[in-house]
């Protein structure tokens, strides 16, 4: 019977460790995008929540006209997300 030398078991376990690295990196970044992608959720709704209510603490508001257009538009902003209200 015949067993593995060293060095393939060595090239085995780097190999091992490479693939078990690379997938550790890619669940970090998974991770990390999932957590911003529920906190922008959660600034879209509290955006939401403030504009139906008229409460407007916490939210950077910008206002400006489109000249030529006739319209007026409101950006609210909170954390990296927008909403614009055209009217």
């Amino acid at each position: 019977m015949r067993g593995f030398t060293l060095i393939e078991v060595l090239v085995a376990l780097t190999v091992l460790g490479l693939t078990f690295g690379a997938l550790l990196s890619l669940l970090s970044d998974a991770l990390l995008s999932a957590q911003r992608a529920e906190r922008d959720w959660e600034d879209l709704l509290f955006l939401s929540r403030a504009i139906d209510t008229g409460r407007l603490e916490g939210v950077e508001v910008e206002e400006f006209k489109l000249k030529g257009v006739g319209l007026r538009v409101r950006v609210y902003r909170r954390g990296g997300v927008e909403l614009m209200e055209v009217q």
